[in-house]
C-alpha cells in the first residue's frame, strides 16, 4: 500500500507531505500538496532541496490531494499516484463569477526515473475568456518529478454559462479532462432614482371551505425578493453604457447592489484587503457566502464574496483580496444577483435625458428574517396596532360575503348563501422611519409569509359606544344597543374588541359572550377581567380589534428615501 506520511526536509521550519511505495522508493508531491506550499526537487532523500512557490493548498479548490491528508491517505485504491501525470486541482467550480480571476493550476510529473515525459497538447473546451497564463509551447518534455505552474485567468467577457473542461494529453499515458464552470454576472452600476417598490413575493395554497374557514398551507418556503428600479439616465456615457450592454446582456444574471442598505468605510482599504472596516454592518442585508460590492463609481469597484464567519458589527472579511484601494467614505452596498424581466420599458425626453424602468428578481434568496420581537402581540399573534396609517383622506374599508345566485334571467332569482357573515375587507399600511425600523417591517414580512399566517389589526373607528361605567374585577361591559348582540352574536373575526382611553392608553379584550339586557343596552362578556374601572368620560372610543391576513402574496415596501419606507397591502378577515 502507498501512503502520505508526514516528514521534514533541511529547510528550517519546512514540511512536506512524502509518498512511499512498498519498495521504499520516496518523492515529494506537487507544490499543492505540502503543507507550506512548497515544490520538491527529484529526490529529497538523498537531496533533501524544497522550492519555495509562495502557493499555499487552500488555492486549490477541488484538488484530488490536499493538505487535509496529512497524517495517512491510502493513495492505491483504483489511483496509482507515480507513473503518470496529475493535473491539480483537477475541477474548477468557480460559480457565480463578477469579476476577472486568476487562479493558479499545476502540471505535475509523477514518473521517478529518466527520460523526460511530454506533454503534447492542450484542448481548451471552456470557451471565449478562460485561458492558461504561462502555459509553455506544446508539446514540451516535464523533467521526473517536476511541475509547470500556471495560472487558469478567467474574464468576464465570453459566455454567460460555462459547463466546460480543459482537456490534457500526456505522452504514453492519455488525457486528463479537468471541469470547468461557471456563471458570469454582470454589476448594475447605475443609482436608481427615489421611489423604489422592493417586493417580496411569497407563494400559499389557501383552501376555503363552504363556511369560509381557511387552510392555508405556505408553498413557497422564502420570498422571492424583486426591485422596481427606475432610471434617468443623460445623454452620453452612462445611457450608452447601459444601452448597448442591455443588446446583448439582458437576459444575463445581473449583480445589483442594494442601494438602500449601504455601509461606509471608516479606514480606509489598501489593494489587496481581504478584511474591511465600516461604520456598521446592522441592519443590511450582508450574507456570509454572499456578496458585498465596495463601489466609488461604475468603473471603480470591487465585487467580492464575504467569507464564513466574516461579518461583525464593523467589519467584512472577504475569501478574495480587494484588487483597487479605497478611501475612507468609500461605499459598501449588499449585492443581489439577479435577473431581468424580457420586456423592459423605457422613454427619451426631446433633449439629452432618457427613462428605463427595470425590475430586477433575485435569483437566490434563500434567508429567513422572520423576526416580530419588534412588534405587540395579541391573544398569542402578531398586533399590528400602527397598520392603519392614512396616506390619503380615507383609509380602505370594506366587506365581503360569498353567496349563491341563480338567474334564468327571466324569473326570479334564487340566493343562497355560503358564508353565515360577511368578512372584512381593509387596506393595511406600515409606515417605517429609519433603517431599523425599515429593517425590523422586512423581518415582519418574512414572518407572516403573505397570505400564511393570520393576525390583528385595529379598525381605529368608533365601533361600540360604552353604554355604562366599566366596573373593576369583573368580566362585563355595558355598550350602547346597535345591534351587536343581534347581528355579530361575538363571532370571529368581530370577537375583540379595545377600549382607547383618552390619555392614550389601550386594553384590549376577547368577547366570549354577548346578550341583549335592554332595548339599549347589549352586554358583552369578556375572556379576562378589567384590571381597572372606567368611566365613560375617560374612553374615547371602542373599535374591532380584527384578526386578518393579507389578501396578497406579493408584498411591497416603497422606498420613500433611504431611510423611509411604508408597506401597503389589502387584507381580509379570517375564522381562524
Amino acid at each position: 500500500m502507498t501512503t502520505f506520511t508526514q516528514g521534514s526536509s533541511s529547510s528550517a521550519g519546512v514540511t512536506a507531505l512524502y509518498a512511499t511505495d512498498p519498495q521504499g522508493s520516496m518523492g515529494v508531491l506537487p507544490a499543492t500538496n505540502a503543507y507550506q506550499g512548497y515544490t520538491a526537487a527529484p529526490d529529497p532523500v538523498s537531496s533533501g532541496v524544497l522550492v519555495d512557490t509562495g502557493l499555499d493548498a487552500s488555492t486549490y479548490p477541488g484538488s484530488v490531494f490536499t493538505a487535509a491528508a496529512a497524517e495517512e491517505v491510502d493513495i492505491t485504491s483504483g489511483l496509482d499516484f507515480f507513473e503518470d501525470f496529475h493535473v491539480v486541482p483537477r475541477a474548477f467550480e468557480l460559480g457565480q463569477l463578477l469579476s476577472a480571476q486568476s487562479l493558479p493550476i499545476e502540471v505535475f510529473n509523477a514518473h521517478r526515473r529518466l527520460p523526460a515525459r511530454e506533454w503534447t497538447s492542450l484542448t481548451n473546451n471552456a470557451g471565449a475568456g478562460v485561458s492558461l497564463g504561462g502555459q509553455p509551447s506544446l508539446p514540451v518534455d516535464v523533467d521526473p518529478l517536476y511541475s509547470v505552474e500556471m495560472t487558469l485567468d478567467v474574464s468576464l467577457a465570453g459566455d454567460p454559462i460555462v459547463v466546460g473542461d480543459l482537456t490534457f494529453v500526456f505522452s504514453g499515458v492519455g488525457a486528463i479532462v479537468v471541469p470547468v464552470t461557471l456563471q458570469r454576472i454582470v454589476l448594475f452600476g447605475v443609482r436608481p432614482e427615489l421611489p423604489f417598490v422592493e417586493a417580496l413575493r411569497f407563494l400559499t395554497d389557501v383552501r376555503t371551505s363552504k363556511d369560509g374557514s381557511e387552510k392555508r398551507h405556505r408553498v413557497r418556503t422564502y420570498p422571492r425578493q424583486a426591485w422596481q428600479h427606475r432610471f434617468l439616465l443623460e445623454e452620453g456615457a452612462e445611457a450608452q453604457r447601459i444601452e448597448l450592454a442591455m443588446i446583448e446582456y439582458q437576459s444575463r444574471t445581473w449583480g445589483l447592489p442594494v442601494w438602500d442598505e449601504d455601509s461606509a468605510l471608516t479606514v480606509a482599504a489598501a489593494a489587496g484587503a481581504t478584511t474591511i472596516t465600516v461604520n456598521a454592518t446592522a441592519y443590511r442585508d450582508f450574507r456570509e457566502d454572499g456578496f458585498a460590492v465596495i463601489f466609488t463609481d461604475a468603473e471603480t469597484f470591487d465585487v467580492l464574496e464575504i467569507d464564513t464567519g466574516g461579518i461583525t458589527s464593523t467589519t467584512l472579511t472577504f475569501t478574495s483580496p480587494t484588487v483597487n484601494a479605497y478611501a475612507v467614505g468609500t461605499e459598501v452596498f449588499p449585492l443581489a444577483t439577479c435577473r431581468l424581466e424580457e420586456s423592459l420599458t423605457g422613454g427619451r425626453y426631446p433633449v439629452n435625458l432618457r427613462t428605463r424602468s427595470i425590475e430586477f428578481t433575485s435569483i437566490y434568496n434563500a434567508v429567513d428574517l422572520a423576526d416580530l420581537s419588534a412588534f405587540n402581540s395579541f391573544n398569542g399573534r402578531l398586533f399590528l396596532d400602527n397598520g392603519n396609517s392614512a396616506l390619503s383622506a380615507t383609509v380602505g374599508f370594506g366587506s365581503r360575503q360569498r353567496f349563491v345566485v341563480i338567474d334564468g334571467e327571466t324569473g326570479e332569482p334564487y340566493l343562497d348563501r355560503m358564508e353565515d357573515r360577511a368578512k372584512p375587507d381593509l387596506q393595511v399600511t406600515v409606515r417605517a422611519f429609519g433603517r431599523q425600523a425599515k429593517w425590523e417591517l422586512r423581518q415582519l414580512i418574512h414572518a407572516i409569509g403573505g397570505r400564511h399566517l393570520s393576525w390583528y389589526v385595529p379598525t381605529d373607528a368608533e365601533d361600540l359606544e360604552l353604554a355604562a361605567d366599566v366596573v373593576n374585577a369583573t368580566s362585563t361591559i355595558d355598550v350602547v344597543a346597535r345591534g351587536y348582540a343581534q347581528f355579530v352574536r361575538h363571532r370571529k373575526p368581530y370577537n375583540a374588541i379595545r377600549l382607547v382611553l383618552t390619555d392614550g392608553t389601550t386594553v384590549e379584550r376577547l368577547v366570549t359572550n354577548s346578550e341583549s339586557v335592554s332595548l339599549t343596552v347589549d352586554r358583552l362578556t369578556v375572556s379576562t377581567p378589567w384590571s381597572a374601572g372606567y368611566a365613560v368620560a375617560d374612553v374615547a372610543r371602542i373599535d374591532f380589534v380584527l384578526r386578518v391576513r393579507f389578501d396578497t402574496d406579493d408584498l411591497k415596501l416603497r422606498h420613500v428615501t433611504g431611510d423611509r419606507a411604508y408597506l401597503v397591502a389589502p387584507a381580509v378577515g379570517v375564522f381562524d
